[in-house]
């Protein structure tokens, strides 16, 4: 059964019907003219007459019908195009019957040609819509077929089944000529849509690289493409911006203990808080995590601080979500464009400086970027550059503080700390290099650094023959950040010096969990756990989900922070703390160590909670490796001469 053409199709054939129609008369007014005195008037002028009303009645139709769309075709609407395909071809049929046994042979002639031509036409113009292509060149076919049978000139017979052959084979050529046609623009037709799925998924994607998926608001890189903008606009117009940096206060306790779901809706409450603030010229946007921008021309010089208020005040009041009562809050950095900056990321930079010691300052503070900060900016970037400049000079050291067993005394493993002696600075301190080797880009250098030191220590004390146990070395926050060259660096330690599993413990602090970038943190311990390594809790007590971490990370020690072990004696309260960790940690078959152990009444207390091992510097002091060795070999001997000589056979080790 022939199926009805497609829509497409019979679009075609309606929009072009008119000028086939407009053929049809046309040809019959030659035909009527030339051939008027050999057939006699009165026939052929009715003949021309009825092929005249079928044309107008089918080019009117198809006039009136040329801009409809075609959504669907119907049986029903397929018959009616048989139907028009029928009454346009009945003339030429009519005209055969009645000429070709009647005329001479130039009528005959003439009419065979015309009959012939227009079937053709037709075939070739109707070639999309099957049922409708055969029944015109039926019809003809049938009246020449029938005309040629009336007639008696010889030949007749062979002339009809010629005929009959011409029009098949003409038949079947238009419809694979209409089927490659149709499945051309089918091809057509899904390359069209395939094209305009990929521009939707373009501009899908495009639009997602500049919106931020969980509130809706612009992200970092619109925000900043709108800063340069401004730029632009104020080298114009001499126009101000200010740039307001919003970072929510103790975000990370709320994330912690309600929920992350509570955390995020909270956060996108933020975003419509500060949003209902704003008007139409202002921009805001969430740059990641719990921190958010806003992007607004300044009136005169108060502005930012009217507006930072106004946003403190929106974000401050307290909020309903999940059946939970929450008393968010938030601190302000400043910055202005182009006082401060002539970069977006310069401004960003500036703002964040501002935000940072407005988050030191306490919550729900502002402070505006000015020349102090620039300051500090400044010997920050100094101290970067220092920074980089005794990486690549081996300018940092390694230094590790043993760890010991309360039990029998014995060193129970070390902390890997990192030491940076500078010509003019002198000792830094490793919490504010290492603040600025995060903020500055370098903490991967400094991390392989920290990573391939300790495994040449390591690789040497084998060799040396002295037992120190596993070596403790801290992950910085930043590092979670990039898994990938975490876990690469932790693994080429196991094929460049055969420092794995048994060698390292990876310690972990609150800071891992805190602030924008950490979401997979849970997931990136869990594989470098799954690849053999011990986890240890360090500074645990202080965070406020440090009992929420212990349960869900795969954790096989705890460290009790110092700021509780030295207040054991004076603090009933730190002593409950310490007393109540301990028993957590024998509870859930965990280590616990003590942490600032500095007086030998810590360590009795620390022994009656019953701690079982513990580090400060009662015993000693973050130290060298050759001092470790020494301490390592010296426990049980009084011996100097085998210390010298451990430490020879170490130093001799490290030189191979």
């Amino acid at each position: 059964m022939i199926e009805p053409p497609s829509p497409a199709d019979m679009g075609s054939v309606i929009r072009i019907t008119h000028y086939g129609a407009a053929a049809t008369a046309l040809n019959a007014l030659v035909f009527l003219l030339l051939r008027w005195e050999t057939l006699g008037g009165r026939p052929i002028a009715a003949w021309f007459a009825a092929t005249l009303v079928i044309c107008l009645w089918a080019g009117v139709k198809s006039w009136r019908a040329r801009d409809v769309k075609v959504e669907r075709v119907s049986r029903r609407a397929a018959r009616r195009l048989s139907l028009t395909s029928f009454l346009l071809a009945l003339p030429w049929a009519v005209l055969a019957i009645g000429v070709l046994p009647r005329g001479n042979e130039y009528d005959q002639l003439f009419a065979l040609i015309v009959c012939v031509g227009m079937f053709s036409g037709a075939a070739m113009m109707l070639q999309r819509t099957l049922t409708a292509m055969l029944t015109y060149v039926i019809t003809v076919n049938a009246g020449i077929a029938v005309g040629c049978a009336l007639a008696d000139f010889s030949g007749a017979y062979a002339l009809v089944v010629y005929g009959v052959i011409s029009a098949s084979c003409l038949g079947y050529s238009a419809f694979l000529a209409g089927r490659t046609a149709r499945e051309r623009d089918g091809m057509v037709a899904r390359l069209s849509d395939a094209n305009r799925d990929l521009e939707k998924a373009n501009r899908t994607i495009s639009s997602l690289a500049y919106i931020d998926m969980l509130t809706g608001l612009p992200n970092r890189k619109a925000f900043s493409e709108a800063i340069e903008r401004d730029i632009e606009e104020a080298r114009r117009t001499n126009q101000r911006y200010c740039v307001l940096m919003l970072d929510l206060d103790n975000f990370k306790n709320v994330n912690d203990s309600l929920g992350h779901h509570v955390g995020d809706e909270l956060l996108t409450l933020t975003g419509r808080r500060i949003s209902g603030r704003l008007d139409g010229k202002d921009t805001v946007a969430r740059l990641g995590g719990d921190e958010f921008a806003v992007l607004a021309p300044m009136e005169d010089k108060r502005e930012p601080e009217r507006l930072a208020a106004a946003l403190i005040e929106a974000v401050s009041r307290p909020a309903d979500i999940g059946g939970r009562r929450v008393m968010p809050g938030t601190s302000v950095g400043i910055a202005i464009l182009p006082d401060h900056a002539a970069s977006a990321s310069e401004l960003l930079r500036n703002a964040d400086a501002a935000l940072r010691q407005a988050k030191e300052m306490g919550k729900g503070r502002v402070v505006a970027y000015d020349a102090a900060l620039g300051l500090e900016m400044d010997k920050a970037n100094f101290v970067a550059g220092e920074l980089k400049k005794a990486l690549e000079d081996g300018g940092l050291a390694v230094h590790y503080q043993p760890k010991f067993d309360l039990r029998t005394g014995a060193i129970h493993g070390v902390e890997a700390l990192v030491r940076w002696s500078h010509p003019q600075l002198g000792q830094v301190p490793p919490d504010h290099f290492l603040r600025i080797a995060a903020e500055h880009g370098i903490m991967q250098r400094l991390t392989s650094f920290i990573y391939e030191r300790v495994a040449q220590d390591i690789h040497a004390l084998r060799h040396a023959a002295v037992d120190i146990g596993k070596v403790a070395v801290n992950i910085h926050p930043v590092d979670l950040m990039v898994p990938d060259h975490l876990i690469d660096t932790i693994s080429s330690l196991a094929e460049r010096y055969a420092v794995g599993p048994d060698d390292l413990i990876l310690e972990i602090t609150e800071g891992c969990f805190a602030g924008r970038g950490t979401e997979a943190t849970s997931a990136i311990l869990g594989e470098i756990s799954r690849m053999g390594y011990e986890l240890s809790l360090d500074d645990f007590g202080t965070g406020y989900a440090a009992l929420t971490h212990l349960r869900t990370l795969p954790v096989s020690e705890i460290k009790i922070d110092k700021s509780f072990v030295g207040s054991m004696s004076s603090s009933k309260s730190a002593r409950a703390i310490v007393s109540a960790i301990v028993a957590i940690a024998k509870g859930m078959e965990l280590r616990a160590v003590a942490e600032g152990i500095e007086t030998p009444e810590q360590l009795d207390v620390i022994r009656e909670l019953g701690a079982g091992y513990a580090q400060g510097y009662l015993w000693s002091p973050a130290i060298p490796v050759d001092e470790l060795a020494a301490l390592a070999c010296g426990q049980g001997t009084e011996s100097g001469a085998e210390l010298a000589a451990a430490t020879s056979k170490l130093r001799l080790a490290r030189r191979r």
